[in-house]
């Protein structure tokens, strides 16, 4: 599957983390913003974190790996991975 770049994906991951860190900060106020802020922040870690390439769709030319993407995408998560294909890491 065809991901981001490693200098993207830490930015994002950074971003993240600095999101979680200043909520950290607010964590005892009890004003309604600070609730909302909290509440938006987890509704998006429930949410796949979504390193694969913004052409990724496009580029994948296999049809099992699309659809394990879209369902990744969708919320819940219900694309799970299974066993090692053995064909593809015997070459």
């Amino acid at each position: 599957m065809p991901t981001k770049s490693l200098p993207d994906c830490m930015r994002k991951l950074a971003n993240v983390y600095q999101v979680w860190r200043d909520l950290q900060k607010n964590a005892k106020k009890l004003q309604d913003v600070f609730k909302r802020r909290q509440q938006e922040f987890v509704s998006n870690l429930d949410n796949l974190f979504d390193i694969a390439h913004s052409d990724a769709l496009q580029l994948m030319k296999i049809e099992k790996d699309r659809m394990f993407l879209q369902r990744q995408r969708e919320a819940g998560r219900p694309g799970h991975l299974g066993g090692v294909n053995k064909k593809r890491t015997d070459k």
